[in-house]
């Protein structure tokens, strides 16, 4: 299966203070939404389930991963490394 990958993806991915995980989000991860074919839009977990994230209106606002508009657009989860 064919699966684009967007700038956002590989700048991400190359970024040595970021790394790809694959457990749970936790608070401070940079979480990745599939749009369309590609990662496009991106959020800050700030709490269980919550994440910061910019929409044109109204601007920065919470998200929920338990939103169907977000949940099954969740595709990869970065790590601030240490």
């Amino acid at each position: 299966m064919f699966r684009a990958t967007d700038v956002v993806e590989k700048y991400l991915d190359a970024r040595p203070e970021f790394v790809r995980v694959d457990d749970a989000p936790r608070v401070g991860d940079l979480l990745g939404f599939r749009i369309g074919k590609s990662v496009h839009h991106l959020g800050i977990l700030i709490g269980p389930g919550v994440f910061i994230h910019a929409i044109p209106p109204p601007g920065v606002v919470p998200g929920y991963l338990s939103d169907a508009t977000w949940a099954g657009r969740l595709a990869i989860t970065w790590r601030p490394s240490a």
